[in-house]
């Protein structure tokens, strides 16, 4: 027993001691923690737009090594995407900038021009990339831009979906639109198949025009019916020509329909499809309804109307396509519009409604204003849509 107790009150001693040691460090090293500096991050390159209050832009680019950068800001006239080149200033740290404005609301593309070679914003991943050029983009909010705001309504989604073509015997692809509530629901939707224009691709309704925005903004509304939208791509090699039928309708109908059918919940059936494009793919458009007619019941035409050549051998040598009375018997809707005189289309586009006056096609024609430009079809867009499948 004697030993006993003095073993415990040995190791008492030495137990209490050493908890306290370990306090100790532990209070020390909280301490050391506490008085330490902060980690510090490494600094964001500088870069990307600024939208500034009162509407103006502050455009920034890192490029220390350059002897010359200009902006290269999209205008609102000439042909798409037409630009005008503006000087920047070149800080101590090789940063070059530009302020612009105050700028009227709207969605501009932009890019750089750094010693003659045209590049988008390395700092900004809202990019499109076209057949010959790239282009970066800032939004500048305000109630004309309301239409193609992103703004708190329910949002639908879009997807890049590949599908084998028939007609080229290769993998392509389009992107989708699926309305607000798609995915929470068995519903099915009518589809608004959407065509870009020359030198575009299947992303230009959306990196360009916001034409999910449009959509999201208008169904939240109540004023155009919630529908899916598809835009392809219509580079297949071949560009319309007199003498021969287009391709791009046995594209559209033969793979394009046939994809989207099978991956989306599209209502079945002619009734429940409309076709639109924008100055090239406004022909690919026509071209469709008098190869194909009775394949849509809605058509838009933006911009566009046949060249002289293509007008000429259709009335010549395709009369009867022109007088065919499917087109009027079931087509519910030709709309058609157009820029002001700037619009480099605007000869074609009148032109062709004469054709359609002469050989009493059903349509509508809407004259419009601005140029052969991105604001004026996504405009167009949100003017179609409410029209669609009422």
């Amino acid at each position: 027993m004697y030993a006993l107790k003095e073993r415990i009150g040995t190791t008492l001693p030495l137990m209490i001691f050493t908890i306290l040691a370990t306090v100790a460090l532990s209070l020390s090293g909280m301490a050391q923690q506490a008085t330490a500096p902060p980690r510090q991050m490494a600094p964001r390159p500088p870069g990307g737009p600024s939208v500034l209050a009162g509407g103006q832009v502050k455009f920034l680019l890192n490029a220390p090594q350059a002897g010359q950068v200009m902006l290269n800001m999209q205008t609102e006239v000439g042909p798409s995407p037409a630009a005008k080149p503006v000087e920047m200033t070149k800080d101590a740290t090789g940063v070059w900038s530009v302020t612009l404005g105050p700028l009227k609301p709207n969605f501009y593309g932009y890019g750089f021009i750094v010693d003659g070679a045209l590049i988008s914003d390395p700092a900004n991943r809202n990019i499109w990339s076209g057949v010959n050029s790239a282009w970066s983009s800032v939004f500048v909010p305000g109630p004309e831009a309301d239409f193609m705001a992103e703004a708190s309504v329910p949002h639908g989604y879009w997807a890049t979906v590949r599908y084998f073509s028939k007609v080229t015997k290769t993998y392509r692809q389009m992107q989708v639109y699926a309305p607000p509530g798609y995915g929470r629901s068995n519903q099915s939707y009518p589809v608004l198949y959407l065509s870009h224009g020359g030198g575009g691709n299947d992303t230009d309704w959306i990196a360009c025009m916001r034409a999910n925005y449009i959509m999201d903004n208008l169904i939240a509304q109540g004023t155009a019916k919630p529908m899916i939208i598809v835009m392809p791509d219509g580079n297949l090699g071949a560009f319309p020509r007199a003498g021969a039928d287009d391709i791009y309708p046995e594209e559209l109908l033969g793979s394009v329909v046939t994809a989207a059918e099978q991956n989306f919940r599209i209502a079945p059936g002619p009734k429940n499809r409309a076709l639109a494009g924008l100055s090239l793919g406004g022909i690919w458009t026509l071209n469709t309804l008098f190869q194909r007619p009775g394949s849509f019941a809605y058509y838009g035409i933006f911009s566009s109307g046949w060249f002289d050549a293509l007008r000429e051998d259709l009335i010549k040598n395709h009369r009867e396509r022109l007088t065919n009375p499917i087109i009027n018997k079931e087509t519910k809707l030709i709309w058609i519009t157009c820029g002001g005189p700037e619009d480099v289309a605007y000869k074609n586009n009148l032109a062709m409604v004469e054709v359609f006056k002469q050989h009493k096609i059903n349509h509508t024609f809407i004259q419009g204003a601005g140029g052969h430009v991105w604001d004026v079809w996504r405009k167009n867009l949100r003017d179609l849509a409410p029209l669609l499948f009422r």
